[in-house]
């Protein structure tokens, strides 16, 4: 997507953005820890810990350093890279945003 224009209803990101909800929906609806869901779409340099709920847009484009800790209610819309470096700590209830969308598109 670097240098291109985001165009939220292409269907590739679609489907990518419906296998990232897949896997949120199962992590926080899980009892137990569930963090290795996580790691199927977070690129991470060590282990990290993000309370539930949790919410992205793809996860992919989420990177994250060493000793990481999120608590419950951060949504990251990665539509855009973000990197969080390492002995991050994020407060509860916060929005990353990257996504910018075109104006007066028709």
């Amino acid at each position: 997507m670097k240098d291109k224009l985001y165009r939220v209803w292409d269907e590739k990101l679609y489907h990518e953005r419906q296998y990232c909800q897949k896997i949120l929906s199962d992590f926080n609806n899980s009892l137990v820890d569930s963090s290795h869901l996580l790691k199927k779409i977070i690129h991470a340099k060590g282990e990290f810990m993000i309370d539930k709920p949790f919410s992205c847009r793809y996860g992919y484009n989420i990177y994250i350093g060493l000793d990481f800790y999120g608590k419950r209610g951060i949504y990251i819309d990665d539509s855009a890279k973000v990197e969080i470096g390492n002995h991050v700590i994020i407060g509860e209830n916060v929005s990353i945003l990257t996504a910018c969308y075109p104006e007066n598109e028709i």
